[in-house]
């Protein structure tokens, strides 16, 4: 039998040990142990919605048959949304990569910021989806902030995100969606 000790600076004391084909485990504390103190490393943003998209829930998967969109919402009076615009698109940052061959990328356009996104606004092909973003509270920032982007999978919001992205949820869940989708087809 194999056992080794995992010691923390902490008042608690791990030992695992091997007894066949079975891990078990006990902690003992430690008399003579100093205050516990814990340490946080910077975790980015887009670390955590890499992790995310590496396991999404299972009816959030793209399948092999499966319509990924991109939904890219504007006002004609951002300054933001041309920005992005000039560097995603006429750039090449979102149009090069080799993900964009999978995806559909659809854009609609209010007039102005302060403007509320109506159904009008939005393409034929993406305006039934309109009733959901308006039920419900948590899609508020779709119809009232510009840019806003979302990521939907079979016309289901896989995530969405409002303002100028780099690090943010959407190229990366983007990514894992058309990985899901291209693997599932062989």
């Amino acid at each position: 039998m194999r056992a080794t000790l995992l010691s923390f600076p902490s008042k608690i004391a791990f030992r695992l040990s091997l007894e066949g084909s079975r891990l078990v485990g006990t902690m003992q504390a430690k008399p003579d142990a100093a205050p516990a103190r814990l340490v946080f490393d910077k975790v980015l943003r887009r670390e955590v919605y890499e992790a995310r998209a590496k396991h999404p829930p299972a009816n959030m998967r793209a399948k092999a048959s499966s319509m990924i969109r991109l939904l890219y919402l504007s006002t004609e009076d951002c300054a933001d949304c041309r920005k992005w615009e000039r560097d995603h698109l006429q750039g090449g940052r979102l149009t090069e990569m080799p993900e964009f061959k999978h995806i559909e990328f659809v854009t609609a356009t209010r007039y102005a910021a302060k403007d509320r996104l109506t159904k009008g606004d939005l393409p034929d092909k993406v305006a039934h989806l309109f009733d959901k973003f308006d039920a419900n509270r948590n899609y508020a920032p779709i119809l009232l902030k510009a840019p806003a982007f979302v990521l939907l999978v079979d016309d289901r919001v896989r995530v969405w995100s409002t303002g100028l992205f780099l690090d943010s949820p959407i190229y990366p869940m983007l990514r894992a969606a058309v990985r899901e989708k291209t693997e599932s087809a062989r």
